[in-house]
This record gives structure tokens, sequence and C-alpha cells, in this order.
């Protein structure tokens, strides 16, 4: 199988010379002067179409693969992106190559022919320009594992395609559920960071969070109590409760002046 494999992958180092000297230099070459960030990073790491054929080879997938947080979160182009940066023969010549080691593996009697492959391809870009590299070389993991759609004597376009449909809804909802997940525990977090912030409070005013407290949550935060000391929190609360000094509304205290604010404090 590994000798099968080297061979596959010289013949497909051949199809893409063989593309490149039939294709004008502009298909193959990105000339826009006017890329994105993204593809500008994208052609840091792989300058040429070469390059980026070569770094994203089928060997590669296992490794592309191995941790789901990469291929969920990871830097790996989309589809689409591969197009901006590259052109459209490129993206297609890529989707080929993977069709192509796929039909190998299967073992299948029936390969796809080379129209096959292209409208297959073609089909691919067009509809699942969204999906990653890294996500599709998950799928054509996921279908050699027949997690999606088998084969049944030949190498049909249409269970790719198929199973093509299903993998991208069950990425859609990874995507969201680890969305939802991440935004959990940044809320979890959050919740976290604040009671921490409100700890002081509870410390320094008897009464924290009740009727009872001589100054409430709001002031105190108003009153940016958290950046006087104890002494002068404890100071000030005192002279609160003794009638030395009246605790304003939080209306009130909403328009005072930094320098009024700093001379009730002190």
């Amino acid at each position: 199988m590994a000798q099968d494999l080297t061979t596959l992958l010289k013949q497909s180092e051949r199809e893409l010379r063989s593309l490149q000297a039939t294709s004008s230099t502009s298909s193959l070459v990105p000339t826009r002067p006017n890329l994105t960030t993204a593809s500008i990073e994208l052609l840091e790491k792989a300058p040429t179409p070469d390059r980026f054929l070569s770094i994203f080879n089928p060997s590669t997938q296992v490794r592309y693969t191995a941790s789901l947080d990469k291929v969920y979160a990871g830097s790996t182009p989309s589809l689409g992106l591969t197009r901006q940066t590259y052109g459209a023969n490129t993206a297609e010549a890529w989707v080929e190559i993977q069709l192509n080691e796929l039909s190998e593996f299967a073992g299948c009697k029936g390969k796809l022919d080379p129209e096959q492959t292209e409208q297959t391809a073609r089909m691919i870009l067009q509809s699942y320009g969204h999906l990653t590299i890294a996500q599709l070389m998950l799928f054509f993991q996921k279908f050699k594992r027949c997690e999606y759609g088998k084969f049944y004597g030949a190498v049909d376009p249409m269970v790719i395609m198929g199973a093509l449909a299903d993998f991208s809804e069950d990425v859609a909802n990874e995507l969201h559920r680890r969305q939802q997940a991440k935004k959990k525990a940044e809320d979890a977090e959050q919740e976290r960071l604040n009671e921490l912030e409100k700890e002081p409070y509870r410390r320094r005013i008897p009464g924290a969070f009740t009727e009872k407290a001589a100054i409430d949550w709001p002031i105190y935060c108003i009153l940016r109590l958290k950046d006087r000391t104890d002494e002068q929190v404890a100071r000030l609360v005192a002279d609160i409760q003794q009638g030395i000094k009246k605790l304003p509304t939080l209306v009130q205290i909403m328009r005072w002046t930094p320098e009024r604010i700093k001379q009730f404090v002190e």
C-alpha cells in the first residue's frame, strides 16, 4: 500500500506539472495586487501552488487530523481561501489529488475517471469552500474508516458528495457546540473575576449586599473604594454610621465630579 501511495503521489506531481504547462501562469500563481491579510499569511507559509500542494498532500492527513482542536480551531486555510490566494485551478488540483488517493485506497476495480474526478472536485470547491483543508482531510480520513459512506464495487462520486454533505452538517454542529462551550467557559471565568472583585467589598463593608450595608455595591464602585486602603474605607463607613457624613443617593453621586468624589471619600 505504501508503494501504491508513493506511485500515486508521483503521478499527482506529474499531473500538476502538466496542469501548469497547459494553463496560463496567472491561473495558478496569484497576481492580484489587493490580497487579503489571510492570503498574505498563507503565502508566507506556502509561497507557490507547488509548495501548498506539497505541504497539504494526502500523506499528511493523519498529522493534520490528529488533534480535533487543531482541526476545528487551527490555522489551516479554508478551501475558499485557497482558491482566492492561488486560483481555482490550484484549489481544484488539491481536491483532485485527495480524491485520487481515496480512489486508490478504496481498492475498488472501478476507479474515478479523469472527468469524474474533475467534476467532483469542482462541485466540492463550489459547495464546500467554507471547510478548511484540515476539515476536508478529516472527512477523507473518516471516509476511509467507513464512518461516512461506502463504495460497492466502484468509486462513486455521488456517494462521496452525499457523505460530504453529512460531514459538513456535522462540522457545523461541532463548531456550534465548541462555540457554546467556549462562551460558557468565558462566562464562568467572568463570574469568577466578578466574585474576586466583590471579595474586598464583603470584607470591608458590614452587612455587604444586604439592606444593612452602610455603602451598597453600586456606590462602592462609583466611589472607587476598591482603590482605597482598608483604613480609609473603615473611616468612611464609621463617618457614615455616626452621621458625620451623609451618603448621597445613587442618582446624586452619579452627577458628582471626580474632585467631589475624592473630597467625600477623604
